[in-house]
């Protein structure tokens, strides 16, 4: 392999009022601390700077590409370029981004252990990366026997000249005047989860009793100027800042990615205000769902659930299903999983230690039941999501 020039000129284009993106450029220097000389400039992703890129003749752009023209621009300069966001369906650009299906499947995974038993969703149609969340919330939903109430939106990342969502307005409050109630909406990111929880606060709706919210990037700025503040799934941001980053040096060095399209899986869902209630009107259940929430990682099985409930199992079993479509062993796996999603990128502990702390009799039935739910191995998703 060809040694990489002693200096390259990289763009780094990133919306950084997002706090996804501030995470993003994180990874991207991380990555380029390690062993490579280069040279950075940096600018938001907007058409305005191509003038500039193009006088500046970079080796390599990173971008957090959202624009069609902007997307046209970067392509007549010439160089290799990465995206970090799944937005555009017409440029098949190198990428690297969070399982987008992913996330959706884990937002609806996290709002039924919640107790929710009506789901809506809001977000852009046209962004390919939204329309895969709202494919993984629906898959998981539908299997669960739960339609969806969907609204759409377009907006970028605080786009110059305006408010977008200021013609949205009237009619997303409309929308959630006619939802029922209560309901559990999943954001597409957190921005958009924002403006809905500003919306209820407008039109009298209460969160999280009549409407809770869930957003995407577990952004803090966004989630924490939110009243209440929002739960939001958390992505491996700076993952994706360093896999982009290598992905971009194998190509400015003449090579070719292993693979053009890098998809990471989501982290796990950091709850807060907006989530924090239990949906399930049935006292029985609620009190079955607390108990499998506090004692999940203790190794409870199902005949201790339906003890502390005070019923017998058949009969927990049969009001599980009416109340929540599912059965306790899957509540119960899917608390554990949860726990052992967290225990892997939070800490580097072996996989016998965090399937004990998790709940699990074993390293070998973690990984039966992790990868049964997310479709990777501990071993792997701890791989994939953790930074270098």
């Amino acid at each position: 392999m060809r040694q990489d020039p002693p200096s390259q000129r990289v763009a780094v284009l990133l919306s950084q009022d997002l706090g996804y993106c501030r995470r993003v450029l994180s990874g991207v220097l991380r990555f380029a601390g390690e062993s490579r000389d280069w040279h950075f400039r940096d600018g938001p992703p907007d058409t305005e700077l191509l003038p500039a890129l193009a006088k500046w003749r970079p080796h390599g752009i990173i971008v957090h590409l959202h624009d069609r023209h902007l997307a046209g621009g970067l392509a007549r300069i010439g160089c290799p370029v990465v995206s970090t966001t799944d937005t555009l369906t017409s440029f098949d650009l190198p990428l690297v981004d969070v399982d987008n299906v992913e996330v959706g499947r884990e937002a609806a995974r996290y709002l039924l252990r919640r107790g929710f038993g009506e789901f809506a969703y809001f977000g852009s149609k046209n962004a390919r990366f939204s329309r895969h969340r709202e494919q993984g919330f629906r898959e998981v939903l539908a299997d669960s026997g739960f339609p969806v109430h969907s609204h759409h939106a377009e907006f970028l990342p605080k786009p110059p000249g305006g408010d977008p969502w200021r013609s949205v307005g009237t009619r997303v409050d409309e929308w959630l005047a006619t939802l029922p109630k209560p309901i559990a909406i999943f954001c597409s990111n957190d921005l958009p989860a924002r403006r809905i929880a500003e919306a209820c606060e407008r039109g009298g709706i209460t969160v999280p009793d009549e409407i809770a919210l869930l957003g995407v990037d577990n952004d803090s700025s966004e989630c924490r100027l939110a009243s209440p503040h929002l739960s939001s799934i958390d992505t491996p941001a700076e993952g994706i800042g360093y896999e982009a980053a290598r992905m971009l040096a194998e190509l400015m060095n003449g090579g070719a990615p292993s693979k053009r399209r890098v998809f990471l899986p989501p982290l796990y869902v950091v709850t807060r205000s907006s989530t924090d209630r239990w949906a399930c009107s049935h006292p029985v259940v609620a009190k079955a769902l607390d108990f499998i929430r506090d004692q999940s990682a203790t190794g409870i099985d199902v005949d201790a659930v339906a003890s502390h409930a005070g019923v017998s199992r058949r009969q927990l079993e049969r009001q599980f299903r009416q109340e929540l479509h599912r059965s306790i062993l899957t509540a119960i796996h899917e608390a554990k999983v949860a726990h052992a999603r967290e225990l892997l990128v939070s800490t580097d502990l072996r996989m016998a230690e965090i399937s004990e702390r998790a709940g699990f009799s074993s390293a070998k039935r973690l990984h039966a039941v992790f990868h049964a739910q997310t479709g990777f191995s501990p071993a792997d998703f701890r791989r994939r999501t953790h930074a270098r």
